[in-house]
């Protein structure tokens, strides 16, 4: 309840005047009055706030008893856009952006990058992606889950016989630890994005709105290639400059007697993917250059950072007899998970 008798200005100023948030053009002032011991409304006025509080008596109104003020909140007006910056820039940390305001721009802030800035290596989350990935990701375990439960079920009928059992235990002992595997999974939130020179980059596809939470961290140039999966000698090898995917692969030993050689695939730095089965040809964007580059798989250019992956063949076989070989290949595909999530 107002005091009866007292303006809006005199009403403001006891509560210690506007805060900056507040609107001050047309806001209401509801009048009610007692009708059976309910109070109904009877009218809307409508008043200038800033002439209000500046004492101009056609809007700076008489409260009488019931009356109701309502002054908004401008739109937006304190929603922070709370973004940072890490890494190979000039002035690392937090910052406040405006709004509508680019990526390009708050590396502008963050003062250019330096010239260790390895711009292939980017990694760029957001808050958003990583809720719509966490949603994801409870959904494909919740169907693990119910295709366990089921699977289970059927178990239980009796209706196999004892080597049927021991070989449907093991597969199902494997997809459980598949489950447990991404239940312990933990997402990000990343985007792929593809720096450049900010001369190039601003305004690009890849030249982001900003959001709150958002965050994008600049490494150095790493100094290692991995090759992992079905080679002799899975391991991280030193990055040479210039040389290719068949390079590495042989360096490796090349690909065991059990790799699918037509499912390679390499994962570049900047998190996109590089496969083999693309058609038989590698295409991808080199930064450097500014523009498209491509050739057979093995023919593929490697950065520093790259992950060249080779999987196991996947030989479809009965699942009684050899159910052994699938359940090792599905511990092998939780080790590629694991080791995907390291990179």
């Amino acid at each position: 309840p107002l005091a009866v008798g007292m303006s809006i200005k005199d009403l403001i100023m006891a509560g210690g005047n506007l805060r900056k948030e507040a609107y001050k053009e047309q806001e209401e002032l509801v009048r009610f009055e007692l009708d059976n011991g309910e109070l109904m409304r009877k009218e809307v006025l409508t008043f200038d706030v800033a002439a209000a509080v500046a004492g101009d008596p056609q809007q700076n109104l008489v409260l009488q008893e019931y009356d109701r003020i309502f002054i908004t909140r401008i739109p937006k007006c304190l929603d922070e856009i709370r973004v940072s910056v890490e890494g190979e820039v000039q002035y690392p940390g937090d910052y406040y952006a405006r709004d509508d305001e680019k990526l390009s721009s708050l590396i502008e802030r963050a003062g250019g990058f330096t010239k260790n800035a390895y711009l292939r290596g980017a990694f760029f989350t957001r808050e958003s992606v990583r809720q719509i990935q966490q949603q994801r990701l409870e959904e494909l375990i919740s169907r693990m889950e119910e295709e366990i439960t089921a699977e289970t079920g059927i178990e239980a009928t009796g209706a196999m016989s004892r080597e049927e059992v021991e070989a449907f235990r093991l597969s199902l002992e494997a997809k459980k630890g598949l489950l447990e595997k991404l239940r312990q999974a933990r997402v990000t939130g990343r985007m792929v994005i593809q720096l450049s020179a900010l001369e190039v980059f601003k305004d690009s596809k890849f030249d982001l709105r900003l959001e709150d939470g958002d965050k994008l961290l600049i490494p150095k140039e790493p100094e290692n290639v991995n090759v992992l999966g079905e080679v002799y000698n899975p391991t991280s090898f030193l990055f040479e400059r210039g040389k290719r995917a068949n390079f590495y692969l042989s360096r490796a030993g090349g690909p065991t007697a059990n790799a699918e050689k037509d499912e390679m695939y390499i994962i570049r730095a900047d998190g996109s993917v590089l496969s083999k089965a693309q058609g038989g040809s590698a295409y991808s964007w080199d930064p450097e250059t500014n523009r498209w580059v491509s050739g057979s798989f093995r023919s593929a250019q490697i950065y520093p950072g790259d992950s060249v992956l080779v999987p196991r063949k996947l030989v479809k076989i009965h699942w009684i007899k050899e159910t052994k070989d699938i359940t090792q290949i599905l511990f092998q595909m939780a080790v590629v998970v694991g080791v995907l999530a390291a990179i």
